[in-house]
């Protein structure tokens, strides 16, 4: 790490522009730490405004960033264990997060004040996702099963039961009706979301999965395994479509650009592949990352995929091209975390250093 001077609160770290995978020159590229957690960091989310920043820790706590300015707005306290992982109301008004304490407490993301706590998962909570239409919050548990809530009330509505050792993945159809769930199992399992009812159930992967994603058109599920494939699948008949073959080490992590066109995926090869849809045809190799490729997510306009990796950067990509346009570094730990603003002019990260990160783009 080359840190090149810091003023205002911002640290200044490399930023390497590139051509043709060359690097041409080191700018300052600024990036705001932000302080005061004491463990690791497991998740972090943006308010749909871009206003706040949430980070959850190891350390039992939950901490409210202005993101514009890294000014702290309230460290909220509760759980007693850590804290999994985050997600915010689509009005912006709650905050949500999971535990290892087995609960999921909801918050009003205005004072800091926790509403609520849901309790019925009899190990840790790992994950959380919220429906398109903002009404069902699904939680996945260290105890094999998957928890339906009215995130109005905080009503349970139906508990998923069927996966046979842990869940590693879900996903929700862009119209709100299926709910998909992968895990260790080496199965992916297609629920209805409104009765709890399990629809299908669909096999072919040799070992565990660890990445399940669904079109914007709602029509195709693609699903990554330790077995290195790819598979996609038909989410209206659960017929296999196609395997895609290409990577020598576990598929950590799937996205598809906005526009339905393309699906990404990243790898413990170092790499991250490229896939036109709907046939899957193999496109582009993007090799720059040295260690496991670990999260991917797509830029609100499709232009840019972001990825992350054990190397500790963060890597921009043009879509189109391939190209490698930004590389953010300075971490001393690999990224576990990162979410990009609404706005997309920031991207906020985390990780083992107990550091949250806030880089401009």
């Amino acid at each position: 790490m080359l840190v090149l001077g810091g003023y205002g609160g911002w640290q200044a770290y490399q930023h390497w522009p590139l051509t043709a995978g060359v690097p041409q020159r080191a700018i300052a590229r600024r990036a705001r730490d932000l302080h005061g957690h004491t463990s690791s960091i497991n998740a972090v989310a943006i308010s749909p405004d871009g206003q706040l920043l949430a980070s959850a820790s190891a350390d039992k706590t939950i901490r409210l960033w202005e993101l514009a300015t890294g000014a702290k707005r309230d460290i909220l306290k509760g759980h007693t264990s850590f804290v999994n992982d985050l997600a915010i109301s689509q009005d912006g008004r709650a905050l949500i997060s999971a535990s290892a304490d087995t609960t999921i407490r909801i918050w009003d993301l205005t004072t800091g004040e926790e509403i609520q706590s849901l309790t019925g998962h009899t190990a840790a909570v790992d994950r959380l996702e919220i429906s398109p239409d903002g009404q069902t919050l699904v939680s996945v548990g260290a105890d094999f099963t998957i928890r339906c809530w009215n995130l109005q009330t905080g009503q349970l509505e139906h508990t998923l039961v069927g996966h046979e050792s842990s869940i590693n993945a879900i996903a929700i159809s862009p119209d709100g009706k299926i709910l998909a769930s992968a895990g260790a199992d080496r199965s992916t399992r297609l629920w209805d979301l409104r009765t709890g009812q399990l629809q299908q159930t669909l096999v072919g992967h040799e070992s565990f999965i660890n990445a399940i994603v669904i079109s914007p058109d709602g029509k195709t599920l693609a699903t990554g395994s330790a077995d290195t494939t790819l598979k996609l699948w038909d989410l209206a008949t659960g017929a296999e479509i196609q395997t895609l073959s290409g990577h020598s080490g576990f598929i950590n992590d799937l996205a598809i650009s906005p526009d339905g066109q393309w699906l990404a995926s990243a790898s413990a090869d170092k790499t991250i592949r490229l896939w036109q849809l709907p046939d899957g045809s193999a496109s582009e190799v993007l090799t720059q990352h040295t260690n496991f490729v670990n999260h991917l997510a797509f830029s609100l306009d499709g232009q840019t995929l972001f990825s992350s990796s054990a190397d500790k950067t963060i890597r921009l990509w043009q879509l189109q091209t391939g190209d490698l346009q930004q590389t953010l570094q300075g971490y001393e730990q690999p990224i576990d975390e990162f979410t990009i603003s609404p706005d997309g002019r920031y991207v906020a990260t985390g990780s083992n250093d107990r550091t949250v990160r806030v880089w401009p783009l």
